[in-house]
């Protein structure tokens, strides 16, 4: 079976808010709008038979992961392996995080069907160099993205038919 994994970067958030810090959770809420783009979302993903969905445990990718499951009918698990890039962390700290969280999904996947996770532009942009995007690709989604690898709500897919690759990598929807 074709591993599948979608990959998604969470809704607009509450920029505004300057009282919480955006890299440890709760982090800020969705706006209206984040809302609007997490059920379109799952509205673009109800056709692909999504089996599993991930969240980051911060609240704007909770949320979107709530929302976007509710539409496809899959609770959200929390995984703490694709929280935000924290202001401490290196590369190399969220690589021994989220490479295994990926090798995990990948088997997932390989056994059960599609996956999903709701994550942030910093792990996002992490894994898609890590599985072969050659970096003066990945920047160009960032000089478009406001330095992130998608906007806000934006998805990836990522496919393969084996763990080592190598992986065809698209972004498929953006709100």
């Amino acid at each position: 079976m074709t591993i599948h994994i979608y990959m998604a970067r969470h809704a607009s958030p509450d920029w505004n808010r300057k009282d919480i810090r955006y890299d440890i959770p709760p982090g800020p809420d969705l706006t209206a709008q984040g809302e609007s783009e997490a059920t379109a979302l799952g509205q673009f993903l109800s056709t692909r038979s999504i089996q599993k969905v991930y969240a980051s445990p911060l609240e704007r990718a909770h949320q979107t992961a709530i929302i976007a499951g509710t539409v496809l009918g899959v609770s959200p698990t929390i995984d703490h392996a694709i929280a935000e890039w924290t202001r401490d962390e290196t590369a190399e700290l969220v690589a021994e995080r989220i490479v295994p969280f990926w090798n995990r999904i990948s088997a997932e996947s390989a056994q059960q069907g599609p996956v999903l996770f709701v994550t942030h532009g910093g792990p996002l942009g992490y894994l898609l160099y890590h599985l072969g995007m050659p970096r003066n690709e990945l920047n160009s989604y960032r000089e478009r993205y406001a330095d992130q690898a998608a906007p806000p709500a934006g998805l990836w897919s990522a496919s393969s038919e084996t763990a080592a690759g190598p992986w065809q990598l698209d972004l498929v929807f953006m709100p």
